[in-house]
């Protein structure tokens, strides 16, 4: 296959999720793509010189088409560096000029988005937002003076998250602690962080801290219910079923988040990253997608 290329699962921002047609079983999820064939990164060995008819799932529709439907046969498979995923090479057989253009779009611009419909989901986002900053005017003036009073420093706190399909965008919350997160320490907080003032731990008992994301639901990069967004360095550890997560936009409360309102008293300062990738961002990352795969707007009321 020519440019073929190895890829680990944290470069896969978005992917093109890839069937078996007559099976409707999963087999991986594409990583590259040339003249020749496509090269998927799966969860198990997929045998060489067999054929399969493959129906590759679309992020967007286009050309009023979800999904691409074709004939290939694998021509190899290997280990992708790791115990759990495998790369395999398919030689594509009956692919049209179009279908190739597609998904080898789609895989070069990983931050791919359609413009959004207008849903009920999003006219409940603007108006519940705008009113809600409207009305919360006030509260929002206090806690702006409270949090300078009580430390140097802004009011408010921008961090980088991944939003929906991969896209960065700028997260925002009432600043709670001396440092903010990833510039003296560590991107996720505990109970016994000593970067917390004060005022800090009132507002993240309270979750008064996330207000501000109500102007990041209103301009339209979050929504009130969706999974949390993460930072970039967190989500480089996703695997690729876990990316379907970027399917969607991401939210101010979740199920995850119900489940773990009191994440915080379940983490220690020392060690508190290490533990969060093993103990309690996949448990979320499960819920996430029990989310994405049966929302509706009666689960998320």
């Amino acid at each position: 296959m020519q440019e073929r290329r190895s890829l680990e699962r944290r470069d896969l921002v978005y992917y093109l999720r890839v069937f078996d047609r007559s099976k409707d079983q999963l087999l991986g999820y594409v990583a590259n793509i040339s003249t020749e064939g496509v090269m998927l990164i799966g969860e198990k060995p997929i045998e060489p010189n067999t054929s399969y008819d493959l129906k590759m799932h679309l992020p967007i529709e286009i050309r009023g088409r979800r999904h691409l439907e074709l004939e290939a046969s694998s021509r190899w498979c290997r280990r992708n560096g790791s115990n759990e995923l495998f790369t395999t090479g398919f030689k594509l057989s009956d692919a049209e000029p179009d279908d190739l253009d597609t998904i080898r779009h789609i895989c070069s611009n990983p931050t791919l988005h359609s413009r959004e419909a207008f849903t009920g989901k999003r006219l409940f986002d603007i108006l519940a937002s705008f009113f809600g900053l409207l009305f919360l005017l006030p509260i929002y003036l206090l806690i702006s003076l409270a949090t300078k009073l009580a430390s140097p420093g802004p009011a408010y706190f921008a961090a980088k998250r991944v939003g929906k399909f991969g896209k960065l965008f700028l997260m925002y919350k009432f600043r709670t602690m001396t440092d903010s997160p990833g510039g003296t320490g560590p991107n996720i907080t505990a109970h016994d962080d000593p970067r917390v003032t004060s005022i800090g731990r009132f507002l993240r008992l309270t979750k008064l801290n996330e207000l501000p994301q109500l102007f990041n639901v209103l301009r339209g990069e979050m929504s009130f219910v969706g999974p949390r967004p993460e930072y970039p360095e967190f989500v480089a550890h996703y695997t690729p079923e876990q990316r379907e997560v970027l399917s969607v936009k991401p939210g101010i409360t979740s199920l995850a988040t119900i489940s773990y309102a009191g994440e915080e008293k379940m983490l220690s300062f020392s060690g508190v990253t290490d533990t969060y990738l093993r103990n309690i961002l996949p448990d979320k990352l499960r819920l996430d997608l029990l989310y994405v795969r049966n929302r509706s707007l009666l689960l998320d009321l």
